[in-house]
């Protein structure tokens, strides 16, 4: 009786099987994968600046990807640490600080009674040469939970596919990269030149070295920070200049100085991306490779100026005209059509100061910020171990950006505006208010539909999207969703 009741099903599950239609084991069109991937990051990047600056952009840099990109006009980060680490971990690993651990950019640690770097490392050495290491201590990724888009791409190319990490900023370039890249590179502003660490490798490949001994600052060695003749509200200004002492070497640690504080330095990153893109033979192997570029410039200006300063507007459009030339490499080297780009920030800002008092948004300093009133909410260790948080939008945020391991025993949020900053004419970011959460998201490439969608999204979806149209495992703590109302 079990033999034949054992047939029976047998029978039954060859006849159910043979009358479904055929279907192919596996189609070899899919994924149909890019030469490259750029995920290009803009520090301190509101979304705004695309819509305020768009009539004064030129052709082939933001225009190249609002005409032919799928742009997301609704983009936030659902989390209340709005700042460079954990956002950068963020966009790769397509996961909030809550799982990938990177809180802030450096946080208290109660065992080790000090204040820890998210992306120090000190069994790790400073490379600056071909030479080797220096005694300086370098940076990794070891304090990053969980892996990124690009070890899993790593991973399922049996490490084939190369990711290469670059930003002016140690912890961008470490925190894009994940675990296994094939480099990462970050600026030394003191020394002018790029390096890395002992992580990654132990001495720097010949094209960095010559892109360094080359003195990338020299050109500009003499130059004014003068605003572009279109730029908004400047018009020609001159905005800053290095005047030499007599006898005085260019460039030397002061010029550096200043040099660091200028929008040259997204010209001098991108020239040494496009010196990846060509040496590593990046998008012109037999895998799908990867680039993360993270420009730092805007950040370092944005804080000491503010979103609505012409100095804004004079890097934004700048960052503009050297992206047209990037791009214009990329299609030389590897031929845009064979290209994926994904554009996103890290973070917006908040006005300025004078601005807020000027406008009547808020008190315009944080001498208030540590009074009842200007606290927005305040979330307890235990309300968020317990499972004892309200039920609002800043309790949900504030659970995004509490990891157990390392977060502290009160989360404060301050009020909209209340920004922490001791003049007038600085500001920063870092809160859960839409002025720091809303950034740009634009996926651009022959998989993506072009057009302009305003469903809300968060810019943790860009690694999930990028997964999908890939066919990749999902980063490991990824939260956010495929945006398949983009894909192709």
């Amino acid at each position: 009786m079990l033999k034949r009741t054992l047939a029976y099903w047998l029978l039954a599950i060859t006849l159910f099987a043979g009358s479904a239609p055929a279907r192919p084991l596996s189609n070899p069109g899919f994924p149909n994968r890019p030469k490259l991937v750029v995920v290009l990051v803009i520090d301190q990047f509101r979304y705004d600046y695309l819509l305020r600056f768009r009539p004064f952009f030129g052709k082939g840099g933001f225009n190249l990807l609002l005409d032919g990109g799928a742009v997301f006009t609704d983009c936030r980060y659902d989390c209340a640490t709005t700042t460079t680490g954990p956002a950068h971990a963020a966009l790769l690993t397509g996961a909030y600080p809550n799982l990938h651990g990177i809180i802030e950019n450096e946080w208290y640690d109660p065992l080790q009674h000090r204040q820890v770097y998210c992306v120090e490392d000190l069994s790790t050495r400073t490379v600056a040469s071909r030479q080797g290491s220096s005694a300086t201590p370098g940076f990794s990724p070891r304090n990053l939970v969980g892996s990124t888009l690009g070890d899993e791409l790593r991973a399922a190319t049996d490490f084939r596919s190369k990711v290469i990490s670059i930003s002016l900023k140690d912890r961008a370039a470490v925190l894009m990269g994940g675990h296994s890249p094939a480099a990462a590179y970050w600026y030394d502003p003191g020394a002018g030149r790029f390096v890395t660490s002992t992580y990654y490798e132990p001495a720097l490949p010949a094209w960095v070295e010559e892109f360094n001994q080359s003195s990338p600052a020299q050109p500009f060695c003499g130059e004014k920070w003068q605003a572009l003749p279109e730029t908004p509200g400047a018009a020609g200004k001159v905005f800053s200049y290095f005047e030499p002492s007599a006898g005085e070497p260019c460039p030397d640690p002061k010029f550096l100085g200043w040099l660091h504080n200028t929008p040259y330095m997204n010209q001098i990153e991108l020239a040494f991306a496009s010196r990846a893109v060509r040496n590593e033979r990046l998008g012109q192997g037999t895998e799908t490779d990867l680039l993360a570029v993270s420009l730092s410039e805007n950040d370092q200006i944005g804080h000491e100026f503010g979103p609505y300063s012409p100095q804004v507007a004079d890097v934004t459009l700048r960052t503009d005209r050297y992206l047209a030339s990037f791009f214009a490499d990329l299609d030389k080297l590897v031929g845009l059509e064979n290209v994926w780009i994904a554009f996103s920030a890290d973070h917006g800002v908040a006005p300025n100061p004078a601005f807020i008092r000027e406008h009547q948004l808020g008190l315009g300093n944080a001498q208030a910020a540590t009074s009842q009133p200007e606290v927005a909410a305040a979330f307890t260790r235990s309300q968020f171990l317990n499972g004892n948080l309200p039920n609002s939008p800043l309790a949900r945020m504030a659970a995004n950006s509490f990891y157990p391991k390392r977060s502290g025993d009160v989360f404060l949020v301050l009020m909209p505006y209340a920004v922490p900053v001791s003049g007038m004419t600085g500001t920063s970011h870092g809160t859960p208010w839409s002025y720091d959460t809303q950034v740009p998201l634009v996926l651009w490439g022959n998989v993506f539909k072009p057009g302009y969608y305003a469903t809300a999204c968060q810019p943790i979806d860009m690694a999930a999207t990028l997964a999908a149209a890939l066919g990749l495992t999902q980063p490991s703590g990824a939260q956010g969703k495929p945006l398949v109302q983009a894909l192709k």
